[in-house]
């Protein structure tokens, strides 16, 4: 007997991620040439790098570390760790009181010296997360 065997179609990798402040979206970028863009949510505070700012950094960065690939979506984490709590996702734009780290969390670390990596400026120093929300709306 001669059992075929499928071959797994290629997997295109991520060759960059943007996030457009103005338009709030997040554009990927694959290595095949194709484009994904998706809404997003920048911080209230506005644009800022300074360490307790609660602002968006600027600049280049790179993932650090990814969590909650094992998880289920919606679950909550607190300081990067599974709480076992999975919140109710809200599509509807509203606002729902809460603000939830859910799903997934890509955690930065800035390229730039002085302006996102290094002293009261450092990305990863501030725990500058791409990352899952329950207010999807």
């Amino acid at each position: 007997m001669i059992i075929p065997v499928l071959e797994q179609p290629a997997v295109s990798r991520v060759q960059s991620l943007q996030v457009h402040i103005a338009t709030q979206r997040l554009k990927l970028l694959f290595e095949d040439g194709r484009m994904r863009l998706y809404p997003v949510s920048t911080a209230k505070k506005g644009i800022n790098n300074q360490r307790g700012s609660n602002g968006t950094p600027l600049g280049w960065h790179r993932i650090w570390a990814k969590f909650g690939a094992a998880q289920q979506p919606g679950m909550v984490f607190a300081a990067r760790q599974p709480t076992g709590q999975i919140a109710q996702i809200e599509n509807e734009a509203k606002t729902t009181g809460q603000d939830l780290i859910t799903s997934r969390i890509l955690w930065l670390d800035g390229l730039e010296k002085s302006i996102n990596k290094g002293g009261d400026v450092d990305s990863k120093g501030r725990y500058i997360y791409i990352h899952g929300t329950n207010e999807e709306g």
